[in-house]
């Protein structure tokens, strides 16, 4: 089963009611592509929510008796696999979901997120697509904002041919700009339905070409 954001949400939710019926003390903190459509509602689906938390055994019962509630949701829907890619410097300004006395539900900043995303082995589209996503959002101009960042989080280091992966998402969050600057231009000049509704929403599309976007 794919979350959408609004999915996304309604489990944390659950998952907090569950936690303060059960007077359970915890905390957790979310990454990875969840914690990127927290930030950005177009950002897509994903398969799970990316986190880390607090007392491990019992919120892992708690999310595998959601589970069980929900058909198609995998038992493994909030994990804590992230745990080994986390940077050293913890995170100084997460996005605070949802805190009481007992509980803290939090998202990553969009700069530890874009760091985190920055070294990630994978280096899949979608995982250029969401740090392009975060470069623009934190109005970053180059490539060299990535590096500052992966240093204060990771620290300093030589990273070699990630460091290609890091000019790739400066390109394609450029093109992402220059897309939704034609827009911004184009919207109030042509009233016509069909323009209309080609720019109102731009989501990701690994095989659409941003250098080439074109009306048809």
């Amino acid at each position: 089963m794919d979350l959408t954001r609004d999915d996304i949400l309604s489990l944390i939710d659950e998952l907090i009611i569950m936690l303060r019926e059960r007077k359970i003390t915890g905390q957790i903190t979310i990454y990875g592509g969840s914690a990127v459509a927290y930030y950005h509602e177009n950002r897509g689906v994903t398969r799970d929510i990316d986190s880390i938390f607090s007392p491990y055994k019992e919120i892992l019962e708690i999310a595998r008796e959601i589970a069980s509630r929900h058909k198609d949701l995998r038992s493994d829907w909030l994990n804590a696999g992230i745990s080994t890619v986390m940077p050293r410097v913890p995170d100084e300004n997460p996005a605070v979901y949802y805190q009481d006395e007992n509980i803290t539900v939090q998202f990553g900043s969009e700069e530890y997120l874009l760091a985190m995303k920055a070294v990630t082995s994978r280096r899949t589209e979608q995982d250029r697509y969401d740090a392009a996503l975060l470069f623009n959002s934190l109005a970053l101009n180059s490539y060299l904002g990535i590096i500052d960042l992966v240093s204060r989080y990771y620290g300093p280091g030589n990273w070699g041919s990630q460091e290609l992966f890091w000019e790739d998402i400066e390109e394609l969050a450029q093109e992402m700009k220059a897309v939704k600057q034609t827009r911004m231009e184009l919207l109030p000049q042509r009233k016509d339905t069909e323009i209309l509704s080609h720019f109102s929403t731009i989501e990701y599309d690994k095989d659409y070409d941003y250098k080439k976007m074109r009306l048809e």
